[in-house]
């Protein structure tokens, strides 16, 4: 009975350092975890580049990463006050999945993001910034001598009139969206593949006159080569369908009959 006794004694005696032991590995995980979001979150309220260029590529917007950096950061606080910590649990799950379902879509745009060069992300900021219609963001996209060239039209912009197009089509397409379908790279120059696209609202103002509001939709077409010099735009020669376009927008003239 007496070796039994110290057999059980010595059980109980071990049972509760090892809890102990259990809960401090808990707690360190969860400040590792809570450091590692405080960290992640203040990133992207911050606006350090490599998130802002993150966003831009996932495509949904500068909005997106400062909803995502304080969900991460309110989800690392409440880990760390116990009765809050099953919350803090929770939104870190929906930080991860970033709001869109599968948790793989968002490491493949990640994985995509930490593939993308240096010239390619150069293209795709700029053309997130003239989704937001920001003239002077999109004119400073452009080195101090870079140009743009409508070649539907044959102009050639320089300096603050860089932003023209961006005003005009933005004028006449409240919802103007280019939809980027590839993506080709040679060196300093990255070519293109997108479609133009919006509802026409407002006048859209060409050299050769103005089309006023046609309520039509566009869906046109374009190419766009860009030459990139130390991660700013040298040159850009845009190829839209102004055909195309025109015929959408309803100011090509009726074929005639016979």
């Amino acid at each position: 009975m007496i070796a039994n006794d110290a057999a059980v004694s010595a059980i109980e005696n071990t049972t509760v350092p090892r809890g102990r032991v259990a809960t401090i590995a808990l707690w360190v995980a969860q400040i590792a975890l809570a450091a590692m979001f405080l960290a992640a979150g203040g990133s992207k309220l911050a606006g350090a580049p490599a998130m802002i260029d993150l966003f831009a590529a996932i495509g949904f917007g500068q909005w997106f990463r400062y909803v995502t950096g304080v969900i991460e950061i309110i989800a690392a606080v409440t880990l760390l006050i116990p009765s809050a910590a099953s919350l803090g649990a929770v939104l870190l799950v929906l930080s991860m999945r970033r709001f869109i379902g599968d948790p793989t879509e968002s490491l493949s745009a990640e994985r995509k993001h930490i593939q993308m060069t240096a010239n390619e992300a150069a293209v795709r900021k700029a053309y997130q910034v003239a989704e937001d219609k920001d003239v002077p963001g999109w004119v400073n996209c452009f080195t101090a001598q870079g140009t743009f060239t409508d070649n539907s039209i044959g102009v050639t912009y320089r300096g603050q009139e860089l932003g023209r197009t961006v005003e005009t089509y933005g004028t006449a397409f409240p919802d103007m969206h280019r939809e980027l379908y590839r993506l080709y790279e040679a060196g300093d120059t990255v070519v293109v593949e997108l479609a133009l696209q919006g509802t026409q609202r407002g006048p859209l103002v060409l050299p050769s006159g103005t089309i006023p509001p046609s309520g039509k939709r566009m869906d046109a077409p374009c190419c766009d080569v860009f030459r990139i010099k130390d991660g700013k735009i040298e040159s850009f020669n845009c190829y839209p369908s102004g055909t195309i376009i025109l015929g959408q927008l309803g100011a090509l003239p009726s074929p005639a009959r016979g």
